[in-house]
């Protein structure tokens, strides 16, 4: 899990592992992973992109150009080929934290699937969408109801927008989170 949370300041998306089918606390640190590496690497990749290219329009070489990156020069298109293969391992590290998440959340994933079909009497397996689901990944993450898509937390917020206490409503937001008026008091 330590491996993860580096991972979520040097990664992003990558192919071999689909968001659906992953844990919402695996899917959550793979986003984050995915913005960071992203907002990292894409402005320099099109920032050398684009001098290569303005370099070439105007009959120059691109080649000819060098900058000094630590203790050696690098021509424009060696720099560019670096921040690719510095992303592509940025991105396999993410691929990795991200397999790592799901294969610790499985083992109690499995308890939380059984637990749900007992206690449900099988409702849990017939429920349409996500409405008997119960995420593991969520409860270790300290969200003992589940996530936002579970029953409990749908049919919450559904009565506080009925009762005109959803969205930014102060009173709303102590039912919701009972405990944060008794943090805030000590720094929100």
């Amino acid at each position: 899990m330590r491996k993860l949370l580096l991972v979520l300041f040097f990664s992003s998306f990558t192919n071999i592992v689909f968001a659906e089918n992953l844990p919402n606390q695996c899917k959550i640190a793979k986003n984050k992973g995915v913005g960071n590496t992203n907002s990292y690497y894409n402005p320099r990749i099109k920032q050398i992109t684009d001098s290569i290219d303005e370099i070439k329009s105007s009959g120059g070489d691109p080649n000819a150009f060098a900058i000094k990156v630590g203790d050696k020069f690098m021509s424009f298109p060696e720099i560019l080929a670096k921040l690719k293969k510095d992303k592509n391992i940025s991105l396999a590290t993410v691929d990795e934290g991200v397999s790592e998440c799901t294969e610790n959340i499985k083992p109690y994933q499995k308890i939380v699937d059984e637990f749900a079909k007992i206690t449900s009497g099988g409702l849990s397996e017939i429920l349409p969408g996500k409405m008997g689901y119960i995420d593991a990944s969520d409860i270790l993450a300290g969200y003992p109801l589940g996530g936002k898509d579970a029953l409990i937390p749908k049919a919450r917020d559904q009565a506080l927008e009925s009762l005109g206490l959803g969205g930014n409503n102060d009173l709303g937001k102590i039912i919701k989170d009972p405990a944060r008026p008794i943090r805030c008091i000590f720094g929100c």
